[in-house]
């Protein structure tokens, strides 16, 4: 199960489908009560795990302490994805004594002022790197081997070049996986009158073809140094695809791959996930939102 806390955000990140316009409207998003309740009700019908996630951050939602807290308690796989800057020594220490099983982090540069640019405020990379800091310090003074540490960068133009000190990144601060992600063109619609300037903005981030073949190479790189330091990685996957294209699009195409009619099935996460947003509809894929109900 997916369950998307809040829209509300402390960062403006370029990256984001919202391209730096958070949507938050707090009277439309469900309480704290209401997802412990669904809490309860999907152990009950054997949910597995968790996956906290949204078009904000989880960890500016009051109350988001207690929902982890909850999901543990009820013994299901808990993973959160985050940009780090709100978890403070305490929130660190609370997480690593629930026990809590993965943190992504989502960094999008190893460079201190690429990453506040993309993210869009000044001083979010110093306070993502505080808060991995801290989970390590208290992973080993209570002698926890959990939460796994995971970064996630979006690979965009200002950043494709960096994967190498990505991996580097990773070593340093004891992060066992680094998962690229690949760029979203897509625009959230129905921002006007500044749509056209965020339609502009994604594709200046978007890789060109020169930066295609290039990153391509530095990919090669980033694996061999990955395998040497024990990181794990999605770069095999990633460079099979292109990162430059519309989701739509590279769902389409990759399903052409086949003959067989299940394989050709573009995507299988409908079989074995549920998705509930953050106004509480429900449907099988955060994406599909005019199919929720």
């Amino acid at each position: 199960m997916r369950i998307n806390p809040t829209n509300k955000c402390n960062l403006r990140c370029l990256p984001c489908i919202s391209r730096g316009k958070p949507t938050y409207k707090k009277e439309e998003e469900l309480s704290t009560e209401t997802y412990l309740r669904i809490i309860k009700e999907a152990a009950k019908i054997y949910v597995k795990r968790v996956d906290v996630c949204g078009g904000g951050e989880p960890f500016a939602k009051s109350g988001i302490m207690k929902i982890l807290k909850k999901i543990k308690e009820n013994e299901m796989e808990g993973s959160i994805s985050t940009n780090g800057t709100l978890i403070k020594e305490e929130v660190a220490k609370k997480l690593v004594e629930m026990e809590w099983d993965e943190i992504r982090f989502s960094i999008n540069s190893p460079n201190e002022k690429i990453d506040n640019y993309l993210r869009g405020v000044k001083g979010a990379f110093k306070l993502s790197i505080r808060a991995i800091k801290y989970l390590n310090y208290f992973k080993k003074k209570l002698k926890k081997e959990k939460p796994q540490l995971v970064i996630m960068p979006v690979i965009t133009s200002f950043n494709y070049k960096d994967v190498v000190k990505f991996v580097k990144l990773c070593a340093k601060l004891k992060v066992s996986s680094l998962t690229l992600q690949p760029f979203m063109s897509e625009v959230l619609p129905g921002y006007k009158p500044d749509e056209k300037v965020r339609k502009k903005l994604s594709e200046k981030l978007m890789l060109n073809k020169k930066q295609m073949m290039e990153f391509k190479r530095i990919l090669k790189k980033a694996k061999e140094l990955a395998e040497k330091f024990g990181i794990i990685t999605n770069i095999d996957s990633l460079m099979r695809i292109d990162v430059r294209e519309k989701t739509s699009k590279l769902i389409k195409k990759e399903s052409k791959k086949y003959k067989n009619k299940y394989l050709k099935i573009p995507c299988y996460v409908p079989w074995w996930d549920l998705d509930i947003s953050v106004n509480g509809k429900i449907g099988p894929c955060f994406r599909a939102e005019k199919n929720l109900s």
